[in-house]
């Protein structure tokens, strides 16, 4: 998979389907067009994340569909090996004194990583890990 590809962060699609959204216009209308040129794609956890949270009922199926409709970069979650990874980059963190982001923000990380995708998040600690990680931020 090219770096063309941006894995959208929770944070960010919070403000995507928001109504008065705190995220910047351009950053809108930087996602939107990632999901038209088909370049967002999505791990099985940001979308756990999502629908576990308050969603309008009339928006409850546009996201589930627009959800199922993005391309998935979902890494095998049984195999021991990335849990090895998850847990070392809450070693890196801690080595470089930053906040340990959480499970899931790990796991998206090294989605990201391994698909060579950009990540798009309003998140600071995933932010900073990343960067660490040598992950590109959008």
């Amino acid at each position: 998979m090219s770096t063309s590809h941006v894995l959208v962060d929770t944070s960010m699609w919070v403000e995507f389907f928001s109504l008065r959204p705190r995220a910047s216009a351009a950053s809108i209308a930087q996602l939107r067009a990632d999901i038209l040129e088909d370049r967002a794609v999505i791990v099985e956890p940001i979308r756990a994340e999502l629908l576990s949270g308050h969603i309008r009922q009339a928006q409850r199926t546009t996201i589930v569909r627009a959800l199922a409709a993005m391309r998935s970069i979902d890494l095998d979650w049984t195999a021991r090996e990335h849990w090895n990874e998850i847990i070392a980059l809450a070693t890196t963190a801690t080595k470089h004194r930053l906040a340990i982001p959480g499970v899931v923000d790990r796991m998206i990380l090294l989605a990201a990583q391994k698909a060579g995708a950009t990540i798009c998040t309003l998140d600071k600690s995933l932010a900073a890990l990343a960067s660490i990680a040598s992950v590109a931020l959008r």
